[in-house]
């Protein structure tokens, strides 16, 4: 008995996607490669060849581009339009099932709505469903995203659906967008080094300023009288941190005198520290000549022992960051700039009287420790965020005082 063997090969058909719009690297080229087709169609068919001559008309280029978004639909909302066009609704499982869709006139899958008896435009009101993850959806976004001068996200997604409702829409224009060669030129990322871990001070569960680190910053101007010369100031910053809580001393010099003077001010209204950070003075090498002053008290080593021996009655530990290292200290360098923030818009470089200042400088201290530590809620009912001023005093700073109900 003889034995045969029967070997089938089965092989995927090439759909309209493969086999044509793959061919066309532009949106607009595939329209007008299509609409030049379909009137070499019609002049063999004899159909209005006269009037099919010359350049392309705007009613060729919208029958085109009809014809290809019928064929792309067809491949991708097969069963949908079948049951559509045999008066059934889309099946559950759909993913157009939310869109109520509808076939208008010209035989394309639209949006439905309720929106018939709106005067805006047809496309507006009822907007063509695009298939997600498709080379037609992804060139259509890409001909809004160089026609619309290389926009953004949220511009190229609502100027597309203006006409068209692409399902995923939001995905394809971010990555559209992230695609875009001249988009990244113009705009590069620069390298996000990885951040080093916290020091303990930080992390740390302890009292409000237990732990602290100090700068100062300035030169802001004072002035005792109205004939007085002007004279130079400083504003020592102590940033608690592990609550992030600020205190503001204004300096009258840059010497070690004053700032330790500075110091024991802040120690006897917020309590003793037990440890201190710092910068050294090699940080600010490359100062400008309006911190000169600054870099000179710093790189000192007398104010170093001077300072160290001072704490050190005290039990409190000064810690100098490494030599060229200015990254050691970005907390207190963030408080200054929001130090600078208030004071450059209120105050702005005038001189004033030392009164006048040191109370501006205690009103933006409430203002930073008023800032929210954790994001803000849209429910009404949700609890309070919180702030440093909690840890200072049980609550905000610019908080209303509420009233004591404790006999009710």
């Amino acid at each position: 008995m003889r034995r045969s063997t029967v070997t089938v090969i089965a092989t995927k058909l090439p759909t309209f996607t493969t086999s044509f719009i793959v061919k066309f690297s532009s949106y607009s080229q595939l329209i007008r490669a299509t609409a030049y087709w379909l009137r070499l169609i019609a002049i063999l068919q004899h159909k209005e060849s006269g009037k099919r001559k010359g350049f392309l008309s705007t009613n060729e280029l919208r029958e085109a581009e009809t014809v290809i978004l019928r064929k792309v639909q067809q491949e991708s909302f097969g069963d949908e339009l079948n049951a559509l066009k045999g008066g059934k609704s889309v099946s559950r499982g759909s993913s157009l099932r939310w869109f109520i869709p509808a076939i208008g006139e010209d035989g394309i899958l639209r949006v439905g709505g309720r929106l018939s008896h709106s005067q805006e435009s047809f496309d507006t009101k009822h907007p063509i469903i695009m298939p997600a993850r498709h080379l037609l959806t992804a060139m259509l976004f890409k001909h809004y995203h160089e026609k619309l001068l290389h926009a953004g996200t949220q511009l190229l997604l609502s100027t597309v659906r203006l006409r068209y409702w692409p399902l995923g829409g939001r995905n394809v224009a971010r990555k559209i967008v992230h695609q875009c060669l001249r988009c990244f030129r113009a705009k590069p990322s620069a390298i996000k080094p990885q951040m080093g871990e916290l020091p303990a001070a930080r992390v740390t569960v302890c009292k409000a300023f237990s732990k602290t680190g100090v700068d100062c910053f300035g030169p802001v101007y004072i002035r005792d009288g109205r004939r007085r010369p002007t004279i130079k100031a400083y504003v020592a910053v102590f940033v608690c941190m592990s609550t992030k809580a600020v205190h503001l001393e204004l300096v009258t010099d840059l010497s070690t005198e004053r700032f330790l003077q500075a110091l024991r001010r802040f120690i006897s209204r917020r309590g003793l520290c037990t440890d201190v950070y710092s910068d050294n003075g090699t940080n600010f090498v490359g100062a400008r000549n309006q911190l000169k002053e600054l870099f000179t008290l710093l790189k000192k080593k007398k104010h170093h022992e001077m300072v160290s021996k001072e704490c050190a009655k005290d039990g409190i530990q000064w810690h100098f960051n490494p030599p060229g290292a200015p990254h050691f200290g970005g907390l207190w360098e963030a408080a200054v700039r929001s130090a600078k923030f208030h004071l450059l818009r209120v105050h702005e470089e005038n001189s004033t009287s030392y009164e006048d200042l040191n109370t501006l400088l205690i009103q933006v201290e409430g203002c930073l420790n008023s800032r929210p530590l954790t994001p803000m809620s849209d429910d009404p009912t949700d609890l309070e965020p919180l702030t440093p001023g909690h840890f200072l005093t049980g609550g905000s700073l610019q908080a209303i005082p509420e009233l004591d109900y404790t006999d009710v």
